[in-house]
């Protein structure tokens, strides 16, 4: 894998009061979502911070996933394993399930 570029996680998507925040350890801003004028898009904005909250495990999970696939890992299924259970946490947190 190669050494990431990005700001590292874990993010969250925290309520502020002219949209929604995308932070690191709710004191560094990755992004915002600004609320429309006429107070429409509340849903969508607010599933589009948690989205790009996910980003950083998302990615662990789908690098994880593309390791275990292609590596001829030995113990496949632990990691296997172990891959599914990051991968589904990180899809939770992306869908706000969890």
């Amino acid at each position: 894998m190669t050494e990431s570029k990005h700001t590292p996680g874990p993010w969250t998507a925290v309520r502020g009061k002219h949209g929604w925040n995308v932070d690191l350890h709710q004191h560094y801003g990755i992004c915002s979502i600004r609320d429309n004028t006429d107070g429409s898009g509340q849903q969508e904005h607010e599933a589009n911070a948690k989205l790009i909250a996910a980003a950083p495990e998302l990615l662990l999970a789908l690098e994880q996933l593309h390791y275990v696939l292609w590596s001829g890992e030995p113990n496949y299924q632990f990691a296997w394993d172990q891959v599914w259970a990051d991968t589904q946490d990180a899809i939770n947190k992306a869908k706000a399930t969890k």
